[in-house]
């Protein structure tokens, strides 16, 4: 592990409908929400913020946040020469609140060999996020199979993706980027490719009407079914069937 400067150590009370306008430091900057909900974004991705949760953002990346609810969080910046990314991830154990408050603690009250204490957390600090990276990437995965199936067998049923992410005990925003990475497109657009790839094959049986199809292929209702059947195929469902 590398070397590592301590710049800042703070903690704060953000009171609802607090905007943080967009700004970027030339040091790595950690900001662990310990309650609270909200909006933020790093560089052109954007997050939710909910309790023990943070985020790691690199040096010289804007971001900016919004707070929808009172939220008590912690800050800490760092010189590091180590090459870090933009991170995202939940606190589940609460080892990272543990660690961010000990620096914040050492940096304020200053005991004897204050400094060296803070360096050495820094580095825990950076392991355990390794870790956790590296820990949720292989869950993900193994569970992301999981939902992929799901989703191709079951697209007929209401799905909600929120729900699903919820289960995962991720955030929906996590669910989706990783979604879109395993699988090459979102789950949205993945759920959507199911059901029209259903209906199509229905649509062949002129037995059906087009509203019975929508509903057999959980769409919301008829209309909603021939928008997005045309958005995925250039031509209605009614078109679709006359062609064929």
């Amino acid at each position: 592990m590398k070397d590592f400067e301590l710049k800042t150590a703070w903690s704060a009370c953000r009171e609802k409908g607090k905007r943080i306008r967009f700004h970027q430091h030339d040091f790595y900057e950690l900001v662990y929400y310990c309650n609270g909900s909200g909006r933020g974004c790093v560089g052109t991705q954007s997050y939710s913020i909910s309790a023990n949760t943070f985020i790691l953002v690199p040096p010289n990346m804007g971001h900016e946040e919004y707070h929808q609810a009172d939220c008590e969080l912690f800050c800490i910046g760092f010189m590091s020469e180590e090459m870090l990314d933009f991170h995202l991830l939940q606190d589940r154990q609460g080892t990272i609140y543990g660690i961010v408050k000990t620096i914040i603690r050492e940096a304020t009250e200053q005991p004897p060999c204050y400094k060296k204490m803070i360096i050495v957390k820094l580095c825990e600090l950076m392991l355990e996020i390794q870790r956790q990276e590296d820990t949720r990437a292989q869950y993900s995965t193994r569970n992301f199979e999981y939902v992929i199936n799901y989703i191709a067998q079951n697209y007929h049923e209401k799905i909600t993706l929120r729900s699903m992410a919820e289960q995962m005990h991720i955030s929906y925003d996590y669910f989706q980027h990783r979604f879109k990475e395993i699988q090459g497109e979102s789950p949205q657009q993945f759920l959507v490719h199911k059901r029209v790839e259903a209906a199509e094959r229905m649509l062949l049986n002129k037995a059906l009407s087009c509203t019975e199809i929508a509903y057999r292929c959980g769409f919301s209702n008829s209309a909603q079914f021939s928008a997005m059947f045309k958005r995925e195929k250039g031509i209605t469902p009614y078109q679709y069937r006359k062609v064929h």
